[in-house]
């Protein structure tokens, strides 16, 4: 994802993560994570503009995706979303304010894997190797957008400190790239 999102819209993108995550599943999380994922769902309707309904909106969710949660547990959730929705919004996180998760810290609560989130083509909620590997992918890109060559291909073409050519023609390092640069080395095989 580009930086800068706000947080609106980075939960809006975790929720949709979230979604991916509970259709991957047949439309109902795995025992043992039903609570943590319903907690996820809630904090992201946290950040939404609208939260009149989001007591209804996390029961509704959770008759569909947490089968089995008590309604206790459900009630919980739904209590602290809506006294977390009532405090102040702001993009910052606040001390006391309302929940603000890495996407890392969602995916290890889910036990979300690399390879999940590839194959579920997750934006937000990835462990932090496969957010690693993405940085990398896309700085490898960028750079080779901007000219850059792999490293075999370079030294293929740049072996010159290796090969030391300047002793070929008995000059000292520096004779050589001055005579180089003036294209006169020919000259010295002519000799």
């Amino acid at each position: 994802m580009p930086a800068g999102l706000t947080q609106a819209r980075r939960f809006s993108v975790i929720l949709q993560d979230l979604e991916k995550y509970r259709n991957a599943n047949g439309g109902v999380i795995d025992e043992g994570y039903r609570n943590v994922w319903l907690h996820f769902y809630a904090t992201c309707l946290t950040h939404f503009k609208d939260t009149s309904t989001i007591g209804q909106d996390i029961a509704k969710m959770a008759e569909i995706a947490t089968p089995g949660l008590s309604i206790g547990e459900v009630n919980a959730i739904i209590k602290q979303a809506e006294e977390k929705a009532k405090l102040p919004y702001s993009d910052k996180v606040i001390p006391g304010g309302r929940y603000y998760y890495k996407g890392e810290t969602i995916a290890e609560a889910l036990g979300i894997s690399s390879k999940t989130a590839r194959s579920l083509g997750l934006k937000q909620v990835v462990p932090q190797e496969e957010k690693r590997r993405r940085r990398a992918t896309a700085e490898r890109q960028r750079r080779q957008q901007n000219g850059a060559v792999p490293r075999a291909e370079y030294l293929a073409d740049n072996d010159t400190s290796r090969s030391q050519p300047w002793l070929k023609y008995g000059l000292k390092k520096s004779q050589y790239y001055v005579r180089r640069k003036a294209r006169t080395l020919q000259d010295l095989i002519d000799d």
